[in-house]
């Protein structure tokens, strides 16, 4: 009864996949069939729901499905949401049946007054008639849910049985007449197929959904950072317009796609999400400033910022767990993770940042009830319940990711301990080399945004400067690196230093160091050995971890040598990997670095430690004197590989 119970679960749970799979389809078609998107690139984005909101008047229906319905034919090509309504994509996914994230716009808000000068109902109406909230909460993000759960359950099946097939039946295996060859072919099984197996369109389908997410919800936060991601700044604050046209980041992003993508979703659409959000937002700015004077000075109290921020920080984290999840699932992990996985981490590190701002903000609001009516405060309410539910979902994601979020207290966040309680199987973890690719993408330029320039007095100036890292961003993934070395160092070294000349690096030989190499040798040590903590335990933890793993290395290389010469009786290490030339290069780079009594209490020490005797309480022992003489012949033996290696390339 139990086996018929799970088939019958099992074959649910498959139809159910296929059927969201049918629906990510139809909304990929609907994309590339929308008018608005047909557009130029360059062309304006307008939307008749944006205008109302900017003249502060109400849009017939807006209480019933976001001012939608009642948009005539030709202001209808510049919304999407209603293209997709039309298309049946919103029907489909609300017949899912699956519990949708309970988001402030995953239901247009109903609107309780009609005065003009309320704000709140003007706050309520901005939200309604935004199609990019509408999308990424009616649509995507329950998408993005429902997929997760479903291949989380077939992913930890066994394979299915395939069907025996008829050339392959007992008669024809027993049959007389059969040749050799047959019998052979027809007693061979065919490995099981994976249960709820996808199809190469499917998998288009998946990436061109998450293409899209990433293009509608993370790059207008990178784009518009010195609005949207600003600590003293907020829409409600902002009495210039944006210039809409500016998408720098997300062109920059386009150039990377993938053949196999840019041929199904267009870049007018990756496009759509940042133009959009800057409309909403001239929009919103414009209504606001044609406010009373009493709703001037409400709407720049603290108490406004603190909503829009929650607000912000919320769709982060719906944006984190929803995409991470999906990506760390073993079925879409070999093609989703590696364009994705720096896209996820960029997202925790932006969502941190603005819980850093919750708290600086909490401080000075005290009580949301000060400053601000009944209706603010039940929005502000509804994004609270979206955090404390969504905690859960984000704290396993990081510890899937190995990434440690910095704690702010605020009352308005859920610092989370245990993972969802929607899930009982564990997502499986990445491994330390995919962190530190990740890591080396976002570093490279991929966290790159549009930042507020010390003589930009406008947001338009602001808008022509070029894309950069910000200090405060380059500074803590300089601290995540750092961790990450602290527990598997080779890694960190194989992917900044190994292949710093590129990707696709081959082990050519001690040769094959160069000025490159040795330039990422020399970076990446001033990282290692930059202070990562005002803490000096944590800091003297690091530094032992660090001189330990340097050690390991060594003994390695010298076992090595040991046996290559009981082989060949010749005395040297031969051929060197690419890898451990990188890892000689680092580690001379980072001796130059670290301070010397920290050298000769951490390094030097354990290095002979299998020379000089110590006391039973000194727990510093851990090597054989063979193996401290191996370490130390093949550190000196490295190093003047290394530094001869350098020196002819510096001859003429």
């Amino acid at each position: 009864m139990s086996n018929n119970n799970n088939n019958n679960n099992t074959k649910q749970t498959e139809e159910r996949a296929a059927q969201v799979l049918s629906v990510i389809r139809c909304f990929v078609d609907a994309l590339r069939s929308a008018p608005c998107l047909q557009l130029q690139t360059k062309q304006r984005v307008t939307s008749a729901a944006a205008k109302a909101v900017a003249a502060n008047e109400p849009t017939d229906g807006d209480a019933a499905k976001g001012g939608h319905d009642s948009v005539d034919t030709d202001e209808s090509k510049g919304s999407l949401m209603a293209h997709l309504e039309s298309a049946s994509v919103l029907h489909q996914v609300r017949q899912l049946n699956q519990p949708q994230p309970s988001h402030t716009s995953t239901d247009a808000p109903s609107v309780t007054s009609t005065s003009n000068n309320d704000l709140s109902h003007l706050l309520q109406q901005n939200e309604a008639v935004d199609d990019r909230l509408q999308i990424l909460h009616q649509i995507i993000f329950p998408l993005l849910k429902n997929l997760q759960e479903c291949y989380l359950i077939l992913d930890n099946l066994p394979p299915s049985e395939s069907t025996t097939p008829e050339s392959a039946t007992p008669q024809d295996v027993n049959e007389e007449t059969a040749t050799t060859n047959q019998r052979k072919k027809n007693r061979a099984k065919k490995p099981p197929l994976p249960v709820g197996m996808l199809s190469l369109n499917d998998y288009t389908n998946v990436a061109c959904l998450l293409e899209f997410t990433i293009s509608t919800s993370l790059l207008p936060m990178l784009e518009y950072a010195f609005v949207l991601l600003s600590p003293s700044a907020s829409p409600a604050s902002q009495q210039r317009e944006i210039d809409n046209h500016t998408t720098l980041t997300t062109q920059k992003r386009s150039q990377g796609l993938p053949k196999s993508l840019s041929g199904r979703i267009s870049k007018t659409a990756l496009v759509w999400g940042t133009q959009v959000a800057a409309v909403n937002h001239d929009g919103l700015v414009e209504a606001l400033s044609k406010l009373s004077g009493e709703m001037r000075q409400l709407k720049q109290n603290d108490a406004m910022r603190l909503y829009h921020t929650i607000k912000r920080y919320n769709e982060l984290s719906l944006l984190a767990t929803t995409v991470g999840n999906v990506i760390l699932l073993d079925r879409f992990r070999p093609m989703l993770l590696p364009r994705h996985l720096a896209d996820v981490i960029l997202t925790l590190l932006l969502g941190e940042r603005l819980k850093w701002q919750l708290g600086n903000l909490t401080k000075r609001v005290g009580s949301m009830s000060e400053g601000s009516d009944d209706t603010l405060t039940t929005m502000m309410e509804k994004e609270k319940s979206v955090e404390r539910e969504n905690s859960g979902m984000l704290c396993s994601l990081e510890k899937a990711l190995l990434f440690t979020p910095l704690r702010f207290p605020s009352p308005l966040i859920t610092h989370a301990t245990t993972t969802a309680s929607w899930s009982e199987i564990a997502l499986r973890p990445i491994d330390h080399r995919e962190a530190a690719l990740a890591y080396r993408t976002l570093l490279g330029g991929g966290a790159a945004m549009m930042c507020i320039t010390a003589n930009a007095n406008t947001v338009a100036s602001q808008s022509q400067s070029a894309p950069l890292i910000p200090p405060w961003l380059r500074m803590r993934l300089g601290q995540c690196l750092t961790k990450l070395a602290q527990e598997d160092l080779t890694s960190v070294v194989d992917v900044f230093v190994a292949y710093a000349h590129g990707p696709g690096g081959t082990n050519e030989g001690i040769g094959s160091v160069d000025d490159v190499m040795t330039g990422a040798a020399a970076r990446l040590a001033r990282a290692l050995c930059a202070r990562p903590s005002s803490n000096d335990a944590a800091l003297e933890v690091f530094q032992k971890r660090l001189c330990r793993q340097f050690v390991d290395f060594l003994v390695a290389e010298g076992e090595t040598c040991m046996n290559e010469m009981k082989k060949s009786n010749h005395c040297g290490l031969g051929e060197k990997s690419r890898s451990s030339a990188a890892m000689s290069l680092t580690l001379w780079a980072t001796i130059g670095q670290l301070p010397l009594e920290v050298l000769q209490e951490l390094f030097f020490r354990e290095l002979a430690s299998g020379l000089v005797p110590t006391s039973a309480k000194d727990d510093t022992q851990r090597l054989t004197a063979l193996q401290s003489i191996s370490a130390i012949w093949a550190w000196l033996f490295n190093g003047a590989i290394v530094f001869g290696s350098i020196y002819n390339q510096q001859s003429p």
